[in-house]
């Protein structure tokens, strides 16, 4: 959200917007003139150098970030009394709380929040095409993170017998802003034409209102002499109205650290919307997973594939040896398996399988039984099947039933031979007719 600032020092580079008249009025924009001063990561400030946006471009390639200096004639800091919101709720809610003290369309303007003081929400008020227009002008550096101030921010609170005042030189004109309360500014932005006789007229309308309080105005070296000599030339203008030269370099140590981002405000798809201090490590975590995660599976992946090379020999080793006689020409195990039903259908087909000879033997019992007295077939007490042969044991001291019942069980498709005594019990070998 935009309210977060700077806390440490980084490799940035402060940028002077002239104010708004005087970009927009400029026919080529990589014609106009920013002030600009680099600020190093120990905080140590460079020389004040006036460069043309493509040179700000170009610089910008190797800075941490950008800190746009605002006039305060282009911004509006509002002090609006409402209840602490959290950061989705604020967003939601800029709108509601800022638009009764808008002059423009709410439609034109780009709304940043600020610092939660004394039960009021700081909320910074600028026009969105003149905002845009100065994002694009340092598009081309792909910078990371843009912050903003206002150039009113250094600008002391009065006390009991001063008030404060700054004037900011640009190349085609001037911003003058007077702290009159604490939170109240007035600003005007002047052009090199006007600026001329600014001095006295200032002077006079300071005295008319009859201010009991004195003026300490800063302004640049170049206009010391100029201003002074105004300024004795009125009568008891030297008491009221006091002069220093400004100092760039303090007013941009103190006022680092009141910088807050435009994120808010940059389109999503934006070019500038590329700050990764969140989403880095993040990212690298994810992306080392994926690695990871990937890896894992074809390594394990690999390892399946050399057992079911393994599996597949093993199980042609052993087609092999069941079926020496056959080529392995698909899959051994489906391979296996047609051979296996084919053994298995082909032994239901012969006459000595234990089928047959089974239900033949129950079908010459069935007979029997309807045939006669049932109590004339002998009991069996075992069955065995050995060597395609079946053999039925009777109990003992039963009478052989073998040579009355021959040709029913050459029908029957059996061939039965007797063995062992009555005594010890009757056993038939049965199988299949030849």
């Amino acid at each position: 959200m935009a309210k977060r600032r700077l806390k440490k020092w980084g490799k940035s580079l402060f940028i002077f917007v002239p104010p708004k008249k005087e970009v927009q009025a400029s026919a080529d924009e990589s014609q106009i003139i920013f002030p600009s001063a680099t600020m190093l990561t120990c905080g140590d400030l460079g020389k004040l150098e006036n460069l043309t946006s493509e040179s700000i471009n170009i610089k910008l390639r190797k800075l941490k970030r950008l800190i746009l200096v605002f006039s305060s004639n282009d911004i509006n800091v509002l002090q609006i009394e409402c209840p602490q919101l959290s950061k989705k709720n604020l967003e939601l809610a800029l709108p509601n709380l800022a638009e009764e003290y808008l002059l423009t369309k709410l439609d034109e303007t780009s709304l940043v929040p600020g610092n939660y003081i004394n039960n009021r929400q700081t909320i910074y008020v600028l026009d969105k095409i003149f905002l845009t227009q100065i994002l694009d002008i340092f598009r081309q550096s792909k910078i990371k993170s843009i912050y903003f101030l206002s150039d009113q921010v250094g600008i002391p609170d009065p006390d009991s017998n001063q008030i404060y005042g700054r004037l900011l030189k640009y190349k085609k004109s001037n911003n003058i802003s007077i702290k009159t309360e604490i939170n109240t500014i007035l600003s005007v932005s002047l052009d090199n034409k006007e600026i001329a006789n600014f001095p006295e007229k200032l002077i006079q309308i300071f005295l008319k209102n009859k201010n009991d309080k004195n003026l300490s105005l800063d302004v640049p070296a170049s206009f010391i002499v100029d201003y002074q000599k105004s300024i004795d030339a009125i009568y008891n203008a030297r008491e009221k109205i006091s002069l220093k030269t400004y100092d760039w370099n303090d007013f941009l140590v103190k006022a680092y650290a009141n910088a807050v981002t435009l994120s808010s405000v940059i389109s999503k798809d934006d070019d500038f919307n590329l700050d990764s201090s969140k989403w880095k490590i993040p990212a690298i975590a994810t992306l080392l997973l994926i690695i990871i995660n990937t890896t894992a599976i074809n390594w394990k992946w690999m390892q399946m594939k050399e057992e079911i090379k393994i599996s597949e020999a093993f199980i042609t080793r052993e087609f092999k040896n069941y079926f020496p006689k056959e080529t392995v020409m698909l899959d051994p195990i489906k391979q296996m398996r047609q051979k296996i039903n084919y053994i298995d259908n082909s032994n239901l087909l012969d006459q000595n399988n234990f089928y047959s000879l089974i239900v033949g033997f129950s079908e010459f019992r069935e007979t029997l039984s309807k045939e006669g007295d049932s109590n004339s077939v002998p009991a069996v007490v075992a069955i065995e099947y050995r060597n395609k042969i079946l053999y039925v044991h009777f109990e003992p001291n039963q009478n052989s039933i073998l040579a009355t019942n021959r040709n029913l069980l050459d029908e029957l498709g059996l061939y039965v031979t007797e063995s062992s005594s009555k005594s010890k019990g009757i056993i038939w070998k049965i199988s299949g007719i030849k």
